[in-house]
């Protein structure tokens, strides 16, 4: 097993530094509520929109809602895994990423770089809609609520997992906040679910502390 690399070793003091310019430094930083202000309105807006204006039923509604928050799970995992721990030589992609994902690596515990910065997941969040739109026409306005909120309630755990003590939990949360940590502390080419460890048990990247021992 290779040691963590450096671009993603925890250190155990700073914060973290996007950029040389303060300005912008201060602009792409954010805390880990910002993504809550943003999307929780337009979740309320699309199921608004729903059932007022498209007239959609309470069960079609909560179908595609919770399809659209279950294609969340698997969105994250192939995220996480295959393009924020992806390890180009590219040196602009390279500062993407650092952007993106490594600086949380490095200062887990710095609550201002805990997400992409709003402006990129913003610019991601119109081209996946774009998407669901032109796939699945109407249906995905309450598709791509559950979906974002499944990107709030990822915001919403990866936040407990680095602010909530392991043993101030539920011992049923208990193995999904030792999942995560072992990525940041121990191996991060392992347990890329944050929310759910279940696509790291579909897909074998899950290891548990009894593994390493």
């Amino acid at each position: 097993m290779r040691q963590i690399p450096t671009h993603l070793k925890p250190m155990p003091r700073g914060h973290c530094e996007y950029t040389e310019t303060s300005w912008l430094n201060n602009l792409l930083r954010n805390s880990s509520f910002t993504p809550w202000m943003v999307y929780l309105p337009i979740v309320g807006i699309l199921l608004t929109l729903s059932f007022i204006k498209l007239e959609f039923s309470l069960p079609l509604v909560v179908g595609l809602f919770l399809l659209g928050w279950f294609t969340w799970t698997i969105t994250e995992y192939i995220l996480h895994r295959f393009v924020l721990h992806a390890e180009p030589k590219n040196p602009v992609l390279r500062k993407m990423l650092d952007i993106a994902h490594w600086q949380h690596h490095r200062h887990p515990k710095d609550d201002q770089c805990f997400e992409i910065p709003v402006l990129f997941s913003a610019l991601l969040a119109l081209l996946v809609f774009s998407v669901f739109y032109f796939l699945m026409g109407p249906k995905s306005i309450p598709f791509y609520a559950g979906f974002a909120f499944g990107y709030l309630f990822y915001v919403m755990m990866h936040w407990a997992q680095h602010f909530i003590a392991m043993k101030q939990v539920p011992d049923f949360l208990k193995p999904l906040w030792e999942h995560h940590l072992l990525h940041h502390y121990k191996n991060p080419d392992s347990n890329f679910g944050v929310t759910f460890d279940f696509w790291d048990r579909v897909f074998g990247t899950r290891e548990t502390r009894e593994e390493r021992k």
